[in-house]
């Protein structure tokens, strides 16, 4: 249960929602049965690649 609150909260962050949106566009959206723990890592990755870049401020 802890686990879906954090994953909720994640996703419906502006980041989170802004990195769902173009994984859905671009058709990189997670398989069935895949672990939230593989999304939640390309989320954190993808957040940290922008932060690197300059595009988004460290939270």
């Amino acid at each position: 249960m802890e686990s879906a609150v954090k994953r909720e909260k994640d996703l419906k962050t502006g980041f989170g929602r802004k990195w769902l949106k173009r994984e859905l566009t671009a058709g990189r959206t997670r398989q069935a049965g895949e672990p939230v723990s593989v999304l939640l890592e390309k989320i954190a990755k993808e957040k940290a690649r922008l932060i690197k870049e300059g595009k988004i401020k460290k939270q």
